[in-house]
Formats: C-alpha cells, structure tokens, sequence
C-alpha cells in the first residue's frame, strides 16, 4: 500500500490553469466518486484552495508511472482540459514524499503567505469531505491526522504564523499600497463565508467606516452583516451588483463559484454613478469572481491571486527564519507517521511468516512423533522447545529486516518479497 499524491500550486501554475483544475462544490463530491471507482485507487483525498490542487491517493499497485499517467488523464478527463496545457506544471511525490509534502502544507510553508493558518482548517475540510463520502479510509485519515497535528505544532511551537498573516490580511495590505489609507472609505466583500468574515474584520481593523455585503443568498448576507454589527440595509444579492459596486471604494471578493460573478459590463455600469472616484478590487477567490478585463476601464482596478503572492513574497524574511524549526517538527512527525505505516505492510506479513513456519514444525513434529511410539511428557516438552528455538532463530534476522525496512518506508516491498518467497498470501485464513 503506498500514498502517492500530484498536484500544482501557485509557486509555478498561474491562475488561469489553477483555475481550470480546482475542484468546488458539487464537482469536488464528484471527483471523490470517480477517482475511487478507478480500479488502481483504494482511497482518495482532493485537497483544492486558491493557490493550490492537490490529489492524495492510496493504492495497493506497484507501479508509480501507471498510477501517475491515471492521475494526469483523471485530471484532463474530468476537466476538459488538454494534458498538454498543464502536466509540464504538475509535481508528484510517493510514500514519504508525498507524506513529507503533505505535512509542510498544513504547517503553512508551502503557502504563499508563509505561515498562514487558512490552511490548516482547508486540510481539515478536505479529509471530511472525503471521509464522509467514502472516500477516505483507514490510510487517508491517518496521514491527514498527522498532517493536521503537524501544522497545530508548527503554530503553538515556532512563530511561523505571526503577525496575522492570510491571503485575506495580504489582500488589504495590498490596496493600502494601491490606494493609501483605507481611513473612512467603504469596503464591499462579495461571498459570506468564513474567507468573508475574515476579509471583512480586516477591512474594519484597516480604518473602513461601512461594510457592504455581496452574497448569492440574502439569508447568508445577512447572518454576516449581524455578525459585523452592521444594518441588513447594508447587504445585496448578485442582481444588485452594479448598486453595491457604485457605493464601494475597495472591494473583496472571495465567493466558491465556480465562475466568473463579476463583469467588465456590471463594472462599467457601476462607474458612470461615480465618474470621479476610482474603484479598487481584489480577487482572492480561485476560480476567479472578478473579470480581469475590468482594467480595461478607466478608474476601475482589479488584482487576482497571484499580484497578492508578489505582495506576499516581499515582507517574509521573518516568517522564513522559522521555516528550518518547523521542518524539524515536520520530520519528527513524519517519521512516526512512516513508521506506523510501516507497521502496516509488515506486521501481517511477520504474522503469517510465523503462522506458516509453525504449521509446518507442527506437522513435521507430529510425524516424527507417530514413528517414535509414545513419549515421555519430558520428552514431548524437549521436542516442542527444540522446535520452538530453531524457529525463533531462523526468523528472528528476517523479522528484524523487516521492522528495519518499516521504519524507512521500505516495508511494504519488503512484505511483498516475503510473502512471494513463502507463498503467505492465504495463511492467515487457513489457520482460521
């Protein structure tokens, strides 16, 4: 059994493909179902935010070029998306790897806000998307487990996440550059989930005097206003865009559609009630909520994703000089994880290598035995212990290699080596 994972982030793919490959709402329960009736995949688990997709898989097949070529044609397939517009962009680890990678995601290095602690509740979010829909099972659970108390380490034990970091954080930070101080001015957020809340308390923190809310559900709109202790009057549904976008003068959006929501001809419109003041926009959501063809018009300003990660890049040097402590924890919990892993492949395989070596000692025993005639209980005691030692001492080395290779997540080939060499596959049943 080997953990193998593929993916691409926002270190190397632009949006526009990250876009084109992420997984949201219904599509994502989707995915899950299909990736695990493939012959190949026992388990799955699809990980998709806005600066990364990533697919963990758990399969009993050998062959990781196979695993890897399903995984690429999964992608296209499912997609519509030709293999040629973004396998040149996608990385793949396998069994420690993979793990290892896994790990240092959830403790926020991999992010692009270094340490920023968003991550940690998408990785939750992912395993139980996937465990409820059966997806996940005894591997999936356990490694993203690990990975998840890896990442609370990383945060309690290392500064790794000071300073409030978040794409959220780093979006407003960005229109304070664009704009100079956000003192006085109206925020507008679009969406109303917890990426929302946040975008929005930053903005107040930032100096904004009003909250507009934007949200395909009054209902939901207005459960976000209440929670900002703002008036009900202050939120809209997506019909009444262009009103909201005239009142604003930064905008955050952040919405899970999967599909453009806010359009150059929504923007256009929203500027002729406002000649004189400009509007700027940042889109933190991937795919992306805003047309990015909004520059085109004058006055208007719109940043996605990736001008946060440029934004994001410049002020780390702190964050960075954390990274090598939690590595440390990385590894530390990583190697617990392998080796529970380990333990896995080998432990059954030590089970039935010793049930098989007993069943014939018996059997060769019991022979011996008949052509002897009737023995002592002496006797028969100092026959069952010679037997006994012989076969504790033959087995004892390869028992050995075997809990070795388990702890370097070499176990489960070993395993499988054993269990050809001695035709175990069935001994365990037989002895039942």
């Amino acid at each position: 059994m080997e953990i193998i994972s593929v993916g691409l982030d926002c270190k190397k793919a632009p949006v526009e493909i990250r876009e084109k490959l992420s997984f949201v709402g219904h599509y994502l329960v989707d995915a899950l179902s299909r990736l695990i009736s493939r012959a190949n995949f026992n388990e799955a688990v699809i990980l998709s935010t806005c600066n990364r997709v990533e697919i963990y898989v758990c399969s009993e097949h050998t062959r990781r070029e196979e695993i890897q070529a399903s995984l690429i044609t999964f992608l296209s397939e499912f997609h519509q998306v030709e293999v040629a517009e973004f396998a040149h962009l996608l990385y793949f680890n396998c069994g420690r790897a993979a793990a290892n990678h896994l790990f240092e995601v959830a403790s926020g290095i991999q992010s692009m806000v270094l340490g920023e602690a968003q991550i940690q509740g998408q990785v939750r979010a992912a395993i139980e998307v996937a465990r409820k829909h059966g997806a996940a099972g005894r591997v999936m659970d356990a490694l993203f487990r690990a990975a998840l108390s890896t990442g609370k380490r990383a945060r309690t034990e290392t500064a790794i996440g000071e300073n409030g970091v978040s794409v959220s954080f780093t979006a407003v930070e960005l229109l304070k550059e664009k704009m100079g101080s956000l003192q006085g001015k109206t925020g507008l957020v679009i969406g109303s989930g917890i990426t929302a809340r946040l975008s929005a308390q930053i903005l107040m923190a930032a100096g904004v005097s009003d909250i507009l809310i934007v949200n395909r559900s009054h209902e939901n709109a207005r459960e976000l206003a209440h929670f900002l202790n703002f008036s009900p009057s202050n939120t809209y549904t997506f019909p009444d865009m262009v009103e909201a976008l005239s009142l604003a003068d930064v905008v955050i959006s952040c919405t899970g559609a999967p599909h453009t929501i806010l359009h150059k001809s929504q923007a256009e419109r929203a500027m002729t009630y406002r000649p004189e003041r400009p509007l700027y926009m940042v889109d933190i959501a991937v795919p992306r909520d805003i047309d990015p063809d909004i520059n085109e018009l004058e006055g208007a300003h719109a940043w996605d994703i990736d001008d946060i990660k440029r934004l994001a890049d410049q002020n780390m040097d702190k964050r960075r000089a954390e990274v090598q402590h939690v590595r440390t924890i990385v590894i530390e919990e990583l190697n617990d994880f392998m080796a529970w892993m380990g333990a896995l492949a080998v432990v059954p395989t030590i089970t039935n290598l010793r049930r098989h070596a007993d069943l014939i000692r018996r059997s060769e025993l019991d022979r011996v035995k008949n052509s002897f005639g009737e023995l002592s209980d002496r006797q028969n005691h100092l026959l069952e212990e010679l037997t006994s030692r012989i076969i504790n001492k033959l087995l004892h080395e390869p028992t050995l290699r075997l809990k070795e290779a388990a702890s370097n997540s070499d176990g489960g080939r070993y395993a499988e080596v054993v269990q050809h060499l001695f035709s175990l596959q069935g001994v365990g049943n037989e002895a039942n």
